[in-house]
């Protein structure tokens, strides 16, 4: 018994370095693994600038990355971390993600709420800039242009102002959401190998309980007329024999209690 527990904890400590080594390698098996994980640790590298599905699913990414020396070295390290390359599309672009995400949240607190006509807003990462639609009506208003005009003296083509015959003006900024593209914001995978090591973890130590409890203590009569024990593993059908051909002995003076206490009741 206390083999097969050793054996099974030493299993779990084998599963258990092997897929940390796998993990502090930061070797991924495609560019979605990637992904995900600078998702979940929320280190997303400024060097990209878009990550958008190649084909739809989550597996093959579309990466963008900056122009110049940053961008050549970010896809490298991108290249080095992903086992197949060919999950891996990269696309050269001008504005880091992270800095866009962040001058979007700030534009939405100062502009959005107030009577400028906006309608919404958001990152696109497809084309790489922040786009806000304003409702035609809003196209001669002072406010709205002289908001365009600091915005734009400001951020430059990081951020377009498009106009709309939309008739929804959202006036607080929990409605505000990024526009319908293609881009895998949180891709969820599940995590395999650490699934299958707990359910094969648990499956042994579910048969090593079934094991123990077939153990049971068989009483048999020696020569002389003692008892004794000897553990082994006995099926259900044995058990009840010897349980039904072993007659109890009854206590020592028995007779003898049981005639005083009828004559001195």
């Amino acid at each position: 018994m206390k083999k097969m527990i050793l054996l099974t904890l030493a299993l779990v400590l084998t599963l258990s370095f092997s897929l940390r080594v796998y993990a502090d390698e930061g070797i991924y098996e495609n560019a979605g693994d990637l992904y995900e994980a600078w998702v979940t640790r929320n280190q997303v590298p400024d060097y990209i600038t878009a990550v958008i599905s190649t084909d739809g699913g989550t597996d093959n990414l579309t990466f963008g990355v900056l122009e110049g020396e940053a961008g050549i070295a970010g896809q490298q390290e991108i290249y080095d971390l992903v086992r197949d390359d060919a999950s891996v599309t990269i696309i050269y672009q001008t504005y880091s993600r992270n800095a866009l995400y962040a001058i979007q949240e700030k534009l939405v607190d100062a502009y959005f709420g107030k009577d400028l006509g906006l309608v919404t807003g958001g990152v696109y990462e497809g084309i790489n800039k922040i786009v806000f639609e304003i409702k035609s009506d809003y196209a001669e208003n002072p406010d709205t242009l002289t908001m365009i005009d600091a915005v734009t003296a400001e951020y430059g083509n990081a951020v377009e102002f498009r106009f709309t015959d939309s008739v929804i003006q959202f006036t607080t900024t929990e409605t505000i959401v990024n526009p319908p593209v293609l881009v895998v914001r949180n891709p969820v995978k599940p995590a395999a190998p650490v699934f299958f090591a707990f359910a094969l973890c648990a499956a042994m130590l579910l048969y090593l309980t079934w094991m123990q409890l077939r153990r049971r203590s068989i009483a048999a009569l020696t020569p002389f007329g003692s008892i004794a024990t000897e553990e082994q593993t006995v099926t259900t059908k044995e058990l009840e024999s010897v349980i039904r051909n072993t007659q109890p002995t009854p206590p020592r003076h028995l007779e003898n209690r049981i005639m005083e206490s009828i004559q001195n009741p």
